[in-house]
């Protein structure tokens, strides 16, 4: 309840200060998801392109929207700084492209212009173009960007999801409309409620009143066809209030269950996400990627035994001897003090690397780790826990040879055991040995 306070809380403050002329911030690393074909737009080495709906996210769909003047935003890959442009004079795919290089021009500078629903229709500055997408992933033009001219449709709108928040915002958005619609329907079903209860005291009222003048009269009324009409007419009346509202309430019933296990599954959705961002919240928390001191990058590589996940750490200045790795469960913990030299100071930085169980078990590869070109490289390669079964070593204990009939005796003993020529074990002779140790217990005694 708390959550989605702080959610009504911030729509508010922002729907005010758009009233107000504010522009909307944009904090933090955004996916641009189409509203209808559910689309990402994304920039990498195959292209500058929207991809199938549904695929994987990587570092090449996150956009980062920094403000300039007159309320606009250039729109600039995180991954590799790419900025979206649509030149005036071209239609849909032509003039419809990023760049990485060379000053900020006008074409480049879009206005977020927002939607009922939460979206965004995002237009161009300079050329009027809007963003739009087509259903059919596999097309080559599936993608591009419409004249001013075109009719404004569905396809044209976008979600600017932020993934350092998670996708929970929109999540939240549709519980809370569908929590307002459950709330609807239930003060309707209570005016429903109202209406009948008002119409029962009616009906017994009208019956009450009939009952009390009909009386004196009613051996003469009994004969009176037209009595028995009304009566009729009254009771097919009465009948179909009852059915009415009846389905009435039936209807409402039904429409209130629905809402209710739709809220259920959104609260259960939301749930889910929830506990996937407290899980990746250390890993959001800081600022990742290369360009400083100490940033880094967490990728996964496939390798023939499995898979291989390789922290990358931006180190420049950092000797062998400053590198601590404490080992952890399923991660590690790094500590690096470098010392000062020319053009840099001396710092201690230090920071943890856990990696969630579900995303499998993890073990550090203590032979690959390097530091190069001022990066720090750890590997960790995945693997399975394999069940074996412990059993204690084998001990020695005295009494294990005792029978075995190897014993040492003095010489003049008459109970030396007699060998054989077979390598066979000695046969003892029971009664003398026995009344040899008696006469010599005797003769100790005596």
């Amino acid at each position: 309840m708390s959550l989605l306070l702080s959610l009504v809380a911030a729509n508010v403050f922002w729907a005010a200060a758009q009233l107000l002329g504010a522009p909307k911030m944009f904090d933090g690393r955004y996916t641009i998801r189409n509203v209808v074909t559910g689309r990402s737009i994304v920039s990498s080495s195959d292209g500058f392109q929207a991809d199938s709906a549904g695929g994987p996210l990587t570092e090449e769909h996150m956009w980062k929207l920094l403000p300039q003047e007159n309320g606009s935003h250039i729109i600039v890959n995180s991954a590799n700084g790419g900025r979206i442009l649509a030149q005036a004079a071209s239609d849909w795919n032509r003039g419809f492209f990023a760049v990485a290089q060379g000053p900020i021009y006008q074409d480049q500078k879009w206005q977020l212009v927002p939607q009922e629903d939460g979206s965004f229709a995002i237009r161009n500055m300079k050329s009027g173009r809007r963003m739009s997408t087509l259903s059919d992933a596999d097309r080559p033009q599936g993608f591009g960007a419409v004249l001013p001219d075109m009719p404004f449709n569905r396809s044209q709108a976008w979600w600017l999801i932020n993934q350092d928040w998670d996708e929970g915002a929109r999540l939240r958005l549709e519980l809370r409309a569908s929590r307002l619609d459950l709330e609807t329907l239930a003060r309707e079903l209570d005016a429903s409620r109202a209406e009948t209860r008002s119409l029962t005291l009616h009906l017994d009222r009208q019956f009450a009143t009939s009952a009390d003048s009909v009386a004196p009269e009613f051996a003469h009324l009994l004969c009176s066809q037209r009595l028995v009409l009304v009566a009729l007419g009254i009771l097919i009346a009465l009948v179909g209030i009852v059915a009415g509202t009846t389905c009435h309430r039936t209807a409402w019933k039904s429409e209130c269950e629905q809402a209710r296990v739709k809220m259920e599954e959104l609260e259960a959705k939301l749930d889910e996400q929830g506990s996937r961002g407290d899980s990746d919240a250390q890993q959001v928390s800081e600022e990742t990627g290369f360009g400083f001191d100490f940033g880094f990058r967490v990728l996964d590589a496939k390798v023939a035994n499995g898979t291989s996940r390789l922290v990358k750490i931006q180190c420049p200045g950092v000797e062998h001897r400053d590198v601590e790795i404490e080992l952890l469960f399923n991660g590690c913990q790094v500590t690096i003090h470098r010392r000062a030299s020319c053009g840099l100071e001396a710092t201690t930085w230090k920071k943890q690397f856990e990696f969630p169980p579900r995303e499998g078990l993890f073990e550090f590869k203590e032979d690959q780790m390097r530091l190069e070109h001022g990066f720090l490289h750890l590997v960790f390669r995945a693997y399975a826990f394999q069940s074996r079964v412990v059993r204690f070593p084998s001990h020695f204990a005295l009494e294990a040879t005792d029978s075995d009939l190897w014993w040492d005796y003095p010489d003049d003993d008459a109970c030396t055991p007699q060998v054989s020529c077979h390598n066979e074990k000695p046969t003892v002779p029971i009664a003398t040995c026995t009344e040899s140790t008696v006469s010599s217990i005797g003769g100790q005694a005596g």
